[in-house]
């Protein structure tokens, strides 16, 4: 581990913050100054960053050290237990960084994403119905005209028998603004206990949102009951990005990440409070687009097809290529399969791109 300096200005400024970031209502403010030799700039809680409940803390580090993503990562992997032991109960780590990060930088787009959590309000991204294996497709669910279709792709060989991550590449796209609702597009897995559920991507804003046009990097996962969570990095259109949900090697511990993938800049989450060691066989561990608009001009403003590609699974020892595929089109409560005809074209095996056709994507049916 690289060793790190911690600069008299900048503690100077942990000093302040000690003074003046809230700590959870009812808890101590108190918190570590620094993580993994990385300075703390801010604690996120319920009452400076609506989505989280009370008594939850999201402890941000600002990583300007680490040379990528990946070299972040493994910092904080090769201490996992002892950096937990810096925290409390239902405490997360942000990790924020890369070329040009500060913390101006992080405060100002935090601010804003809180600003627009309190003017719009919270709601919940879909997960595939707990009935979702192939010899479970059975029978019809009625679904109402609200339920949101998932267009998803899957990697289905069986051969390969540990998964411990998921990742795809996505480009920034221009956002509708016809939407009556939202839509997302998503990297998701889910774990080997408990179905444990975790989501990593894009997010598209609509009506009644009143923000047409809006996009925001978006994370998710069952203990924060599938309500969507900023990354703080800004949206830029055609620039790549790559998200991604793994397993960081400690029973329930995964991170939640998202990078510009040209520019190098990230920011990822570290889970410590869910479950499972690995991602299983299922349309939960997957690629997919959500719609939950139900107006049929709902996509005018995007681009017709977007794109996922340079699909991969971490196999325990490396990371590799997709090796077979399989597409469902489902309602979000529903274990039912309807026909693609032509919403998902392409493949993400073997490393090549799918498309979704978003003007065939209002509903399932």
């Amino acid at each position: 581990m690289k060793s790190f300096r911690i600069p008299g200005l900048i503690l100077l400024i942990l000093v302040v913050l000690a003074l003046t970031i809230p700590g959870s209502a009812g808890a101590s403010p108190s918190y570590p100054q620094s993580i993994a030799g990385l300075p703390v700039i801010f604690v996120q809680t319920s009452a400076n960053t609506m989505p989280l409940i009370e008594g939850k803390r999201i402890i941000v580090v600002l990583d300007t050290v680490s040379s990528s993503k990946q070299e972040s990562v493994e910092r904080f992997g090769s201490s996992i237990e002892s950096v937990k032991s810096l925290l409390s109960d239902g405490d997360m780590i942000e990790v924020y960084g890369g070329p040009g990060a500060s913390m101006a930088q992080y405060e100002k787009i935090h601010a804003e994403n809180d600003a627009f959590w309190r003017e719009y309000g919270p709601f919940t991204l879909s997960s595939p119905s707990s009935a979702v294996q192939s010899e479970q497709l059975t029978g019809s669910v009625a679904a109402t005209a609200t339920d949101h279709s998932l267009a998803i792709f899957t990697n289905d060989d069986p051969s390969i028998r540990t998964v411990q991550a998921i990742s795809a590449h996505m480009s920034g796209i221009n956002i509708g603004t016809s939407q009556n609702l939202y839509s997302a597009f998503l990297v998701n897995g889910v774990t080997n206990v408990s179905r444990y559920f975790l989501q990593s991507g894009q997010l598209y804003y609509g009506q009644p949102y009143q923000q047409n046009g809006t996009a925001k990097h978006v994370w998710t996962d069952t203990s924060h009951g599938l309500n969507p969570i900023w990354f703080n990095l800004p949206y830029q259109i055609n620039h790549e990005y790559v998200y991604d949900v793994t397993y960081m090697g400690s029973p329930g511990v995964w991170w939640l990440g998202a990078e510009d993938y040209g520019t190098g800049s990230f920011d990822y989450f570290i889970e410590y409070n869910g479950q499972g060691s690995q991602l299983i066989r299922d349309r939960g561990t997957s690629v997919f687009f959500e719609n939950a608009s139900t107006n049929a001009n709902w996509w005018y403003g995007f681009p017709v097809y977007v794109t996922a590609y340079h699909a991969r699974e971490w196999n325990g020892s490396q990371w590799i290529n997709w090796t077979q595929g399989h597409v469902s089109i489902v309602y979000a409560s529903s274990p039912q399969e309807y026909p693609n005809n032509g919403k998902i074209s392409g493949t993400l095996v073997n490393d090549q791109t799918a498309l979704w056709d978003l003007t065939l994507l209002l509903l399932a049916r």
